[in-house]
């Protein structure tokens, strides 16, 4: 996973971020480890002189991270892996490993943990500015892909779903990456979170800044439709659950697997649980008590598109019938 020669297999190094529910500094700081080693031009006599080919990617799941970064535990953890077409196949040979892939991920795994380990309250600043700066390109991002789903809406239903969900998004990435600069606070040996919230002011900025724009272009696209623009509002179905909050049993730990649920639950499981892959174990791992089910549906549709509010609460329906979280009324 961490070896592969990339010229052999055709793969790309990658650092797969923390999920949504669980935002961090790490990513970002694997990051800049990864550009000092990419820079650096590390080789192994042994080995090849290829570029270093790498990149930040979303999370994946698939790997021990899984775990680490479950609700029950929130240990921000990323996954370091080449992605090539061999890997688990019979052609996943020794003749496939790269000396020089091996030097250059080590180097950016041991650089990242002794950083981290040696870090006190100038590392927590400056890596509360990495995280902030790269944090601002991340939600321009967000919003810029969302607005283009707006753009491509053609009548007065789809206009309205598509405003709706460029401020989901706008409010869930604000919100994302403000924990993330402040989970540097980790670091400090005083002041704690509030010495970083300095950082967090143009990541605000921007929440004020976008959704301003966002009606905008929501107003003259619906103009140009000949349609009115509506107000925002809550279905009866979204007031209903917003009243509705999972609560984790306790005894219940680590990321959910569908035998597991299907030995609590039964069979019938299978079909009654529409979330699947990404979009079920974030909707877990948002569960701490507070959030009610329409957040975490609207958290987990600002990750992965918009989700039927339905699908989220009959996900929680059959936890709650396997005795893994409990659903209590506000």
């Amino acid at each position: 996973m961490i070896g592969e020669d990339l010229h052999k297999t055709g793969g790309t190094f990658a650092v797969f971020s923390t999920p949504h529910s669980n935002p961090s500094f790490l990513n970002d700081v694997m990051g800049n480890f990864a550009a000092l080693v990419e820079s650096l031009g590390l080789t192994s006599l042994n080995g090849s002189r290829h570029p270093f080919v790498w990149k930040v990617a979303p999370y994946s799941g698939g790997s021990d991270h899984v775990v680490f970064n479950d609700g029950s535990l929130k240990v921000p953890s990323v996954m370091l892996n080449h992605g090539d077409t061999f890997h688990h196949t019979s052609l996943d040979t020794m003749d496939k490993v790269d000396a020089t892939q091996l030097r250059r991920v080590a180097a950016l795994a041991l650089g990242a943990a002794y950083y981290m380990a040696s870090a006190g309250n100038g590392e927590a600043e400056a890596t509360a500015r990495l995280t902030a700066r790269n944090g601002l390109v991340r939600m321009a991002r967000d919003y810029y892909d969302a607005l283009e789903d707006l753009h491509a809406a053609g009548d007065a239903e789809a206009l309205y779903r598509a405003y709706r969900h460029v401020l989901n998004v706008l409010s869930h990435s604000g919100r994302r990456e403000r924990r993330a600069v402040l989970s540097a606070a980790v670091f400090m040996d005083g002041g704690g979170p509030a010495a970083l919230k300095p950082y967090q002011s143009q990541i605000e900025a921007l929440q004020l800044a976008f959704p301003k724009e966002a009606h905008a272009v929501y107003k003259t696209l619906c103009a140009k439709a000949g349609v009115p623009a509506r107000a925002l509002a809550l279905t009866e179905t979204e007031r209903r659950l917003s009243r509705l909050v999972p609560v984790r049993a306790e005894t219940f730990i680590g990321p959910l697997q569908m035998d597991f649920l299907i030995e609590k639950a039964g069979p019938e499981a299978t079909a009654q649980v529409r979330l699947r892959g990404n979009s079920a174990y974030e909707a877990l791992n948002y569960v701490d008590g507070r959030m009610s089910v329409h957040d975490i549906a609207q958290a987990v549709s600002a990750s992965y598109g918009p989700l039927e509010i339905q699908d989220v609460h009959d996900f929680f329906t059959v936890l709650e019938k396997a005795g893994l979280v409990v659903l209590k009324k506000k």
